[in-house]
């Protein structure tokens, strides 16, 4: 049984958080396995199939130094295509 005061069980959204965590990791990580310099108005977009019955999408625009989601308003500028390529998860 649950104390009174604990707040009522949230519904857990793995979209939500694999989005906040590439936002996060692409500001304050070193996460790509090529070289790059992000410039104003470059745009990177993830591809997940495993997330939903549609696939999730989820694109991050940087702006004044920062990625930030493209869905918080953010619109694509201009750019130049770096690479197209899959990135895939292994079970152990």
């Amino acid at each position: 049984m649950a104390p009174e005061d604990m707040d009522k069980p949230m519904r857990f959204d793995a979209a939500f958080f694999v989005q906040e965590r590439l936002e996060f990791d692409l500001n304050n990580n070193n996460t790509l396995d090529f070289q790059y310099q992000p410039e104003e108005g470059d745009k990177i977009e993830f591809h997940f199939e495993e997330l939903d019955n549609e696939g999730f999408r989820t694109a991050f625009v940087f702006v004044e130094g920062r990625f930030k989601t493209e869905e918080m308003g953010e619109e694509y500028i201009d750019g130049t295509a770096l690479t197209d390529s899959d990135t895939r998860y292994v079970l152990e």
